[in-house]
């Protein structure tokens, strides 16, 4: 049965019983809808919300290891995954590198950097940036989400023109990319250096 008083119910039940199914079937057809709603847990994102979501992943990597230890690979690559949603739908819901709940999903992704290799070049993107750049990458998934917000309710966003703020931040993308290329040689050995090196220009 589902676990009372939790989030992520179906991610902490819906394993356990298509373990004790015989047999499994896949259609091409769409069968299940989700409804969207601004006070549902996906859009109301946050460190309880986020220390659930990883408690509950941790609980199905577990179980499938000890029953099943030839899939430990693939839990390994799924739980990496889950960190970097983690990480971005914090960023995106205000919550940034120093806050706890950050802080254990950037670890986990900074001792399990192997796996950016098996990744798609998305995800593999997404993991760079977050490990290289945490600061500057959160901020930009922030004001991307604020932007994505504004456009929706019809305000006109204007991007100003050169001033004193493009040349501070530009100052900060400098040290940092000095900083993650003098003392961070491993970015560079799983691939990312490249990645991160196009994208602080930008900032």
């Amino acid at each position: 049965e589902f676990p009372r008083g939790r989030r992520y119910e179906d991610i902490r039940t819906f394993y356990k019983l298509a373990d004790r199914c015989e047999n499994v079937a896949v259609l091409d057809e769409p069968l299940y809808h989700y409804v969207y709603r601004k006070s549902s847990l996906a859009h109301g994102y946050g460190t309880g919300n986020a220390k659930e979501l990883m408690d509950a992943c941790g609980e199905l990597c577990r179980y499938i290891r000890e029953k099943y230890p030839s899939l430990s690979k693939e839990c390994d690559r799924y739980l990496f995954l889950e960190h970097i949603y983690n990480l971005n739908t914090l960023s995106k819901a205000g919550v940034f590198p120093g806050e706890d709940v950050w802080n254990v999903s950037l670890k986990y992704l900074e001792e399990n950097r192997a796996q950016v290799k098996n990744l798609s070049s998305k995800y593999k993107l997404s993991a760079c940036l977050l490990m290289g750049i945490p600061k500057i990458y959160s901020r930009i998934l922030y004001q991307k989400e604020r932007f994505g917000e504004w456009k929706a309710e019809g305000i006109r966003v204007i991007r100003s023109d050169q001033s004193g703020e493009t040349g501070r931040n530009s100052e900060v993308c400098s040290r940092e990319k000095s900083e993650i290329f003098h003392t961070d040689s491993s970015l560079s050995d799983i691939g990312c250096a490249p990645m991160i090196s196009v994208i602080i220009p930008v900032c």
